[in-house]
């Protein structure tokens, strides 16, 4: 009897045990069959968005995508442009550049009277000692072809030394432009403006934000030696026309926002795939330790998520500036929404948080360069109104007599360019988009040349032709 109860007992103990077991593993069992099942779900979707970029013809990987460079871009430059390249990382070019703010970092920032500048003895020097190798990028830049650098694409681990050195390149001309804006040298200032222009067109079809982003400073410095010639008259009303006629007819950079997409959901693409070895969420993983290289593998629900920001991005009117910062903040205000709503699925929105603060820098970017290539074609047409007729126009409605219509080309927010003709001062502003006001009715009250000022502000203020 005794041994029948004991064994009786072994039983009801094992049954408990394995009814413990059991209330373990099933509530795990069911977490991971409802997140395998929606995995399958969301991969069968994934692969209809991947196939639907596919037969649109849109590059879904780094050999499609370096099969699209190749058909917009000449090669047959290329090896001239490596040889700049390599002459301005030479020692002989470095030691040239010894004393110029542009090229070395040691030097303060640039004072500046009528009839000298700090620095200028070895700016002249440069100049001097570069005439055959600037001749040789003036050439270059003239053809206004898209060159083909790249040979090889692996997503975030491309390399992209070639426009990192248009930096240096888009130097050497500004430089070029300060002699020859000391000079009053009116054409020389042209070929100098058009030349940095120019550049910023050789890696246009380089299908990552970053190319762009160095694409839109480059740009951006062309146009402030625009504005400094505008503001001191250093062109003849010729000059003025030509540029205006140029910048009021070249495809701007935010017409390239749909080549730019198509490079980032390649990298999102490959990432995606090859996780660990991309390096893209090498950042995020660092504070999980060891289990980053689990925890940091986007899902697919994730790389949906970007997909879909991509095709609403896609979707952009790029005429309208106002609509793209609006898109801006309504997805960074919906991915913050998403993720803080989300509890233990923030899985599912790693890659796209990864990616959407580059989205909103780019798209502030894109939305300063069209707002500041208005506000230069104002400034060069009410250079040519006072030029033809002998004064100032009282309004930026008169500037319709030289061909703008400044009804049409306005910053953002949908008012027009500030501009004040009055007691001999004539001023020319907006507000630099940002999260501040708009326009203001008043030219502000700024420090010339100030860090500050040219972060809030495009303001040119009009000087009396110098006698």
């Amino acid at each position: 009897m005794k041994s029948s109860s004991d064994g009786s007992g072994k039983r009801g103990c094992m049954w408990i045990f394995w009814a413990l077991v059991a209330l373990l593993i099933l509530p795990c069992a069911g977490v991971f069959s409802i997140w395998a099942s929606r995995q399958s779900r969301d991969g069968k979707f994934l692969r209809k968005m991947i196939n639907d970029l596919k037969e649109r013809g849109a590059p879904i990987d780094n050999e499609t995508l370096l099969a699209q460079y190749r058909s917009r871009t000449d090669p047959s430059d290329a090896p001239a442009w490596q040889q700049v390249f390599a002459e301005l990382k030479s020692t002989e070019f470095k030691e040239w550049c010894k004393g110029i703010e542009l090229f070395d970092p040691t030097v303060e920032g640039t004072a500046w009277t009528d009839s000298s500048w700090t620095g200028e003895a070895a700016e002249r020097n440069l100049i001097a000692k570069t005439v055959d190798l600037r001749r040789r990028i003036h050439e270059l830049t003239m053809k206004r072809s898209a060159v083909q650098f790249l040979q090889d694409f692996n997503g975030i681990q491309t390399q992209l030394n070639e426009i990192q050195s248009m930096r240096d390149v888009q130097r050497l001309l500004s430089t070029e432009f300060q002699v020859a804006f000391a000079d009053r040298d009116s054409k020389a200032c042209l070929a100098s403006i058009e030349a940095q222009l120019d550049l910023a067109l050789v890696c246009r079809e380089d299908p990552f934000m970053v190319s762009q982003l160095v694409n839109l400073a480059i740009r951006g410095i062309a146009m402030h030696n625009i504005q400094r010639a505008i503001e001191y008259d250093v062109l003849t009303e010729e000059d003025l026309v030509s540029l205006l006629d140029r910048m009021s007819s070249e495809e701007l950079p935010l017409s390239r926002l749909s080549k730019m997409i198509a490079g980032e959901r390649v990298i999102a693409l490959e990432a995606a795939k090859n996780p660990l070895e991309s390096g893209v969420f090498e950042e995020a993983n660092k504070p999980m330790g060891s289990l980053g290289s689990i925890v940091g593998i986007p899902t697919n629900r994730d790389i949906i998520h970007l997909l879909e920001v991509f095709e609403s991005m896609e979707d952009l009117n790029v005429s309208d500036i106002d609509q793209l910062r609006t898109l801006a903040a309504s997805n960074d205000a919906n991915l913050q929404s998403q993720i803080s709503r989300a509890g233990l699925a923030q899985m599912d929105w790693i890659l796209t948080s990864l990616m959407m603060p580059a989205f909103s820098a780019l798209a502030e970017a894109l939305v300063r360069d069209v707002v500041r290539e208005r506000f230069i074609r104002h400034g060069l047409a009410i250079r040519i109104y006072q030029k033809r007729h002998g004064r100032f126009p009282e309004n930026l409605e008169q500037l319709l007599d030289v061909g703008l219509d400044s009804r049409v080309a306005k910053p953002w927010g949908g008012k027009p360019f500030g501009y004040l003709n009055r007691d001999g001062e004539v001023v020319l502003w907006a507000t630099i988009p940002q999260d501040g006001p708009i326009t203001s009715d008043e030219p502000p009250e700024i420090e010339e040349e100030s860090e500050e000022s040219l972060r809030k502000w495009f303001h040119l203020r009009f000087r009396a032709p110098k006698q």
